[in-house]
């Protein structure tokens, strides 16, 4: 069994993993929601109506700010900063 330090060092290092994953979907999806809107007109709103991508991008907010939010709560209620 490992130390406690190993512990806490183990679930900081898992937080920063799902932080860091995170920001990378999300630039992965940008960088291909720019190629998209580049070559379609998928972006175009037409009055009230979003268009497709404006309605995947929330999707892909809350999944971000989710993901990153249940991180932390994992991580507060196992323990936390002591």
């Amino acid at each position: 069994m490992g130390s406690s330090r190993e512990y806490e060092l183990l679930r900081k290092i898992l937080v920063i993993a799902v932080f860091i994953f995170v920001i990378g979907f999300w630039l992965l999806y940008y960088s291909i929601r720019i190629t998209i809107c580049a070559t379609t007109n998928y972006c175009e709103s037409f009055g009230p109506i979003t268009s497709p991508i404006d309605q995947l991008d929330g999707l892909v907010v809350f999944f971000g700010v989710a993901m990153m939010l249940l991180s932390l709560m994992i991580y507060y209620s196992t323990g936390g900063e002591k």
